[in-house]
């Protein structure tokens, strides 16, 4: 920092935050031992400035301080000391925090790779070797050779076949993505899925084509969150938590943070520590599928830089293929102004989509779906779609949910306890479930003896002979859909007609009329 800054306010989480992530643009990128003198230059500045601050709020400092650190390979180059040290200095007031989750992992980083030496020392020996931390090596100035690979045949029965661990969304050595706005159920969804795939129940619908275990990482919700919808899934679905020990995992971005990416001046750059703890994690819990909810909250670089997103989906695609484990990236999408969702919908840069091997969108239903469903609360009703809008199927066709809503009974003292969504599949009504060929013989017997009207506003309206015959109730909602989709189904087949006439003041109507008598 230099005198010519005006101090900052430091009287928030987001204006320490804010400060500080626009001081690691000059050190995530730069040279070892530049990085380790701008890193301590700003360290010294946010702790003078924070003399007499709250604790929570110094807390806050050094926690990013240490990201910092990590992102620049510090913890790599110098060791966590040495960071210690420049902290506990800058913070002499009441010392530094312990290392946060993400210096840790880039310290074990480094232990597990003790047979190299130092960043620093490698510069010495050989400047063109060292490489930038995160960032994939470019080769510096040596050749760099690349050989094509002769292809060789192999017997088709002989290929492995597609490790498929869910339906056709989550697959081994792949990254998955499902995108929604907010609020429509896709953490939820989500963690259902993981519940079904932990315990090879198929609580959706969905047999899981393996059981295997499940890491759940959540970057924006508290646990206790987490606790309650995993809790009333469980309960609805009445899952033994026998079936969950040792198969399930679950963390919260609040206590682990998994940050792979962060924006420099340079731009992008992976924390390579990170991913390998990462991959670490994964191998040494067999974690068959990861879900990252959101993939926003993994990353920190600009989400309509698309080479940067595509550098964060490509290190995604690679913890997948080296773990061997299935990735599902959840993703927020961009608002359309009321418009259906499609993948191409998903916030930010299009590279997030070309690299993942399923994409599908949760649509909430719409009003007139609802009116043909016969549906009160329509928000509670959404459907799964793979793929892009002109190939997706009729509403009564495609794969509907719901949630419902469960209560905890966690009050306590006689107060309400939390009411919790819970996903469930919802099929779509079928407007024939009960009905047979004498019901129809038996409607059109009571369309032939009066004169009905084929719109259903009509006080004649053809609905109620339906409805009569069929023990109906042609006021309520969802009665009322199941008739019109009768008419419709009995006109489109030839069994009832509509005809032009005219009504008892001679305004001109379209009434229904039997058309081909029904048989067996």
């Amino acid at each position: 920092m230099n005198a010519s800054f005006p101090a900052p306010k430091f009287d928030s989480e987001q204006a320490v935050y804010a400060f500080i992530s626009a001081a690691s643009i000059g050190i995530i990128g730069a040279a070892p031992k530049d990085a380790a003198e701008k890193f301590a230059v700003c360290a010294d500045y946010v702790g003078e400035a924070m003399q007499g601050s709250g604790g929570e709020l110094k807390r806050v400092a050094v926690d990013r301080l240490q990201d910092i650190a990590v992102g620049a390979g510090l913890a790599a180059s110098y060791g966590d000391n040495w960071i210690q040290s420049v902290l506990t200095r800058a913070f002499a007031e009441d010392g530094a925090r312990p290392l946060s989750t993400s210096a840790q992992a880039a310290i074990e980083y480094r232990r597990k790779r003790a047979l190299s030496p130092p960043r620093a020392e490698r510069e010495q020996a050989d400047p063109d070797e060292a490489e930038p931390p995160g960032r994939e090596a470019s080769g510096g100035g040596k050749p760099v050779a690349i050989a094509a690979s002769a292809f060789k045949w192999i017997d088709p029965a002989a290929i492995p076949r597609r490790q498929w661990l869910y339906g056709r969304h989550y697959v081994r050595k792949f990254i998955s993505e499902t995108v929604a706005p907010g609020a429509y159920g896709k953490s939820t969804l989500a963690m259902t899925e993981a519940l079904a795939i932990v315990t090879g129940r198929p609580l959706l619908g969905v047999t899981p084509d393996e059981r295997v275990n499940v890491w759940y990482w959540n970057g924006e919700d508290p646990e206790e969150e987490l606790q309650r919808r995993i809790a009333a899934a469980a309960l609805r679905y009445e899952i033994d938590p026998t079936e969950l020990e040792g198969r399930l995992f679950v963390d919260t971005g609040r206590k682990t943070k998994i940050v792979i990416a962060e924006q420099t001046r340079a731009g992008a750059v992976i924390a390579r520590p990170i991913v390998e703890a990462v991959i670490e994690t994964i191998k040494a819990n067999a974690i068959g599928l990861m879900t990252v909810d959101p993939v926003v909250a993994s990353h920190r670089v600009v989400e309509n830089d698309n080479p940067a997103i595509e550098l964060v989906a490509a290190t995604w695609a690679e913890i997948a293929d080296l773990t061997g484990c299935a990735i599902e990236l959840v993703h927020h999408a961009r608002k359309t102004g009321g418009a259906e969702i499609t993948v191409e919908d998903g916030r930010g840069g299009s590279a997030l989509l070309a690299k993942v091997r399923s994409a599908r969108t949760l649509n909430g239903m719409t009003d007139d779906e609802a009116s043909r469903a016969g549906v009160e609360n329509r928000r509670a009703y959404f459907r799964v779609q793979n793929g892009k809008a002109n190939l997706s199927p009729a509403p009564d066709k495609a794969d509907w949910y719901r949630l419902e809503s469960f209560d905890l009974d966690n009050g306590g003292d006689g107060r309400p306890g939390d009411s919790v969504g819970v996903m469930t599949r919802w099929t779509w009504p079928d407007a024939f479930d009960g009905v047979t060929v004498s019901d129809l013989r038996a409607v059109q017997v009571a369309i032939a003896a009066d004169r009905w009207r084929e719109s259903p506003q009509a006080k004649e309206w053809a609905g109620h002979a339906v409805a009569a015959v069929l023990k109906l109730d042609a006021t309520s909602k969802a009665h009322k859909a199941k008739i019109v989709g009768l008419l419709k189904t009995w006109i489109s087949t030839g069994m009832l007609r509509v005809v032009d006439g005219e009504d008892a003041k001679r305004m001109k109507r379209s009434f229904i009329e039997v058309g081909t008598p029904a048989n067996d």
